[in-house]
């Protein structure tokens, strides 16, 4: 197989992040906004509960078992007020295949929640946050992780232009 270089990711747009979230249920639109807000993995995300929403952060054990604090926004903060509506999302695929439904019945490319750290991570770039606090909110080990693979899809998206909100 050839790979590609740079690899093509999915990111969504704004747009396409709006029109993804008029197909969903209330507890889906949460989950969604809860990964598009905060940048969680899927796996973090099927392990979150209530234990890891200190104040105004989720604190939580990533990849590599490595450590790290997201920061919470209003629209995170009612979230996480309830997280009860993830026990439906508990299992492996069950985020992925939401969304790829979900994705289909609005004829958009199919994507997955990790096209929603790309989606938040390029919001981030595009409004000037460094990119060091950017890597640190993602939880990368390496700031060349986030420099190869997220700054690369900002300038990409630079067109789609800067936001002044990141609230989704």
């Amino acid at each position: 197989m050839v790979r590609e270089d740079p690899p093509h990711r999915r990111v969504l747009t704004k747009d396409e992040f709006d029109k993804l979230l008029s197909t969903c249920t209330g507890r889906q639109q949460k989950l969604l906004k809860l990964i598009a807000n905060t940048g969680l993995r899927a796996a973090e995300v099927q392990k979150l509960t209530a234990q890891n929403v200190v104040g105004d952060f989720i604190v939580i054990d990533g990849k590599g078992r490595k450590r790290r604090v997201i920061p919470l926004n209003k629209t995170t903060r009612e979230i996480c007020s309830d997280l009860s509506f993830l026990e439906r999302y508990r299992k492996r695929n069950a985020v992925y295949s939401m969304m790829r439904y979900r994705c289909g019945l609005v004829h958009l490319l199919s994507a997955g929640p990790h096209a929603l750290r790309h989606m938040l991570a390029t919001e981030l770039a595009q409004q000037d946050v460094p990119i060091y606090r950017i890597s640190k909110l993602l939880g990368h080990a390496d700031l060349r992780t986030t420099e190869r693979v997220y700054v690369n899809l900002s300038l990409e998206s630079a067109v789609a232009g800067v936001t002044d909100n990141l609230d989704f």
